[in-house]
């Protein structure tokens, strides 16, 4: 799959980065390596007059039961990143311009006293086969005006590479370029230079363990939002992976949308608004599921659970 074409109004600067995004993880060259923990290869790579230098974890995962583009949830998703990004404090989608690109919020925690971060950006993906791209970076809009209670940060691009390895095991790069600005003490600018890459081995482990969220990988009609809650347990210890949800909104056409045997070992479609043909449920390979529906008619609300 090519990248839709979009003639929205950041358009040029998403597809700018995601070539930039593509170059800085072409090879290792000019990249110092720093350490390896976990299992995670990290590197820096320094920027003139930036107090955070470029950083990169490298990880190559065996045992993950799914393909590079099933990944793109786990990683994306909220109710995903929420479990395996400690960072993490929310996000929201404010406009979709095509499937796979769109005008977004995100807010970061810090510790006290450091003030959250915000960002205003744009994402965007270039999904293949055997390579699948997700980047991210800063825009201005009025859509996103800046958070009184957060110091608006500037992405200048971050992203995701999930690639096939000639040994059929999956690669994971993750970079990230930011100025965080404002006051951040230098114990916490060296944890964050730290823990920013090592979410690749964090997304790899989270997938190991609780399988991708639901991957729709087709939808002929216009995809209008999708959400997951319950993936793994919450941060007291509490398992409410029984309770997985995953909310599907499209309009017209037709769906379909890839599971993991893990998080859906069983799996109920329940369409709680609109009217569709009767969806199938076909067994995959490592006993994924892939949900079928045909007939969508109009704006249609689609949830999952086991």
């Amino acid at each position: 799959m090519t990248i839709i074409d979009s003639d929205n109004r950041h358009a040029k600067k998403t597809r700018d980065q995601l070539s930039y995004f593509k170059t800085l993880s072409e090879t290792l060259d000019g990249w110092n390596f720093s350490s390896e923990q976990d299992g995670v290869k990290l590197y820096t790579k320094d920027i003139p007059g930036n107090p955070l230098p470029i950083v990169r974890g490298d990880i190559i995962c065996d045992g993950l039961e799914c393909t590079p583009n099933d990944l793109v949830t786990a990683a994306i998703l909220p109710g995903s990143r929420k479990i395996w990004d400690e960072q993490f404090d929310s996000s929201d989608v404010k406009e979709l311009y095509t499937r796979y690109e769109s005008l977004f919020w995100c807010k970061l925690s810090a510790p006290w006293p450091v003030s959250p971060r915000d960002i205003s950006g744009t994402s965007i993906r270039d999904l293949n086969d055997n390579v699948t791209y997700v980047t991210m970076t800063s825009v201005e809009d009025g859509l996103n005006p800046p958070d009184p209670d957060c110091v608006r940060a500037d992405l200048i691009v971050s992203g995701w590479k999930f690639y096939k390895t000639n040994d059929n095991k999956i690669g994971i790069t993750y970079i990230t370029q930011i100025d965080l600005a404002g006051y951040i003490p230098y114990w916490l600018l060296k944890s964050i230079q730290t823990s920013i890459p090592l979410c690749a081995g964090k997304l790899a482990n989270y997938v190991k363990q609780y399988g991708f969220p639901p991957n729709t990988r087709v939808c002929t009609g216009k995809f209008l939002n999708e959400t997951i809650e319950n993936t793994a347990p919450d941060e007291n210890g509490e398992d409410h992976t029984k309770d997985v949800e995953y909310l599907l909104e499209v309009e017209g056409g037709e769906i379909e949308t890839l599971l993991s045997s893990k998080m859906f070992p069983t799996v109920q479609v329940h369409i709680e608004q609109g009217k569709t043909e009767e969806p199938e449920i076909v067994e995959q390979e490592n006993g994924n599921k892939l949900v079928k529906i045909k007939g969508i008619n109009g704006h249609v609300k689609i949830k999952l659970t086991r």
